[in-house]
C-alpha cells in the first residue's frame, strides 16, 4: 500500500497562494521518500508568516507551483490514498493550484488525519502537535 502525506502552507487567504509543500511517500508502512519545497505564490502579500515563518523574501526567487508540481508527480502516481491533517484545506489548495497552473489534479482519494484522529482514536484535541505526540513522533521543520 502506498500513502502520500501532503502539507501545504499558504501566503494569504487565496487557495492559489501555496508558498511551501511538504510531501512524504509511505510504502508498506515505511517512508520511501520525502521532500519539502518552497514555492513562489502569485502575490507578494504574506498574511500567514506568523504561522509558518515564510516571507516573500524567502520565496521570491523560487519557482511557481506549475513549475514544481511535475517534480512531485512520482509521489502521488500509483498512490492508494493521499492524506493531510485537515485534508479539506490541503485538497482545496492542491486542486486550486493545479487548475490555475493547468496541471491535472490527482484523482487519488483523500483522507483527513484530523477526522481519523477524532473518530478512530478519539483524540481530543486532534491538532497535529497532540496527534504527533500521542504517536510518539517528533515534529520537525525542514
Amino acid at each position: 500500500m502506498k500513502i502520500v502525506a501532503l502539507d501545504f502552507e499558504t501566503a494569504d487567504f487565496g487557495a492559489d497562494s501555496a508558498c511551501a509543500l511538504g510531501i512524504v511517500a509511505i510504502e508498506d508502512g515505511v517512508i520511501a521518500r520525502s521532500e519539502a519545497r518552497l514555492i513562489r505564490p502569485p502575490r507578494d502579500k504574506f498574511v500567514f508568516t506568523y504561522i509558518h515563518g515564510i516571507t516573500w523574501d524567502d520565496v521570491k526567487d523560487e519557482a511557481e507551483f506549475g513549475d514544481v508540481w511535475d517534480g512531485f508527480r512520482d509521489y502521488w502516481r500509483d498512490a492508494d490514498c493521499l492524506v493531510a491533517h485537515n485534508a479539506p484545506f490541503d485538497r482545496k489548495v492542491l486542486f486550486t493550484c493545479c487548475a490555475k497552473a493547468g496541471k491535472p489534479k490527482p484523482e487519488t482519494p483523500f483522507a483527513c488525519t484530523v477526522r481519523i484522529a477524532r473518530t478512530h482514536f478519539k483524540f481530543k484535541p486532534a491538532n497535529l502537535a497532540y496527534v504527533s505526540g500521542a504517536a510518539r513522533h517528533r515534529l520537525e521543520a525542514p
